[in-house]
């Protein structure tokens, strides 16, 4: 038993129960920690199926603040976004020409 508590509270069991982290570094994604943030994030922001990634971003750093692009090998948000394979991603103009990243959940295939 003392030896299945130790590992339960490791780094190791926690990467990979918890963040979707396997020892080897891979990740997947689907379960990732940071997928289920962008998620959650999503289902609370989104306006006709699109988030502000700002928005999200914001919204994870208050309530996930251990969920970051760099746990999970990635430089940026878009990267993870991008890396995952399960969001959309585009940039829109906003009323001044500044650039501005939206996601959408990619839908689920049949």
């Amino acid at each position: 038993r003392g030896l299945m508590a130790s590992f339960v509270q490791s780094d190791t069991y926690q990467n990979l129960v918890v963040h979707g982290i396997a020892p080897d570094g891979t990740v997947d994604w689907p379960y990732a920690g940071i997928v289920r943030a962008l998620r959650e994030a999503a289902d609370a922001l989104a306006v006709d199926g699109w988030v502000l990634l700002d928005d999200a971003v914001s919204w994870i750093v208050e309530r996930h603040t251990e969920q970051v692009p760099e746990k999970y090998g990635c430089r940026s948000w878009p990267q993870v976004l991008h890396e995952s394979r399960l969001f959309r991603l585009e940039y829109r103009d906003d009323a001044t020409g500044r650039k501005h990243a939206w996601f959408s959940l990619k839908s689920a295939p049949h």
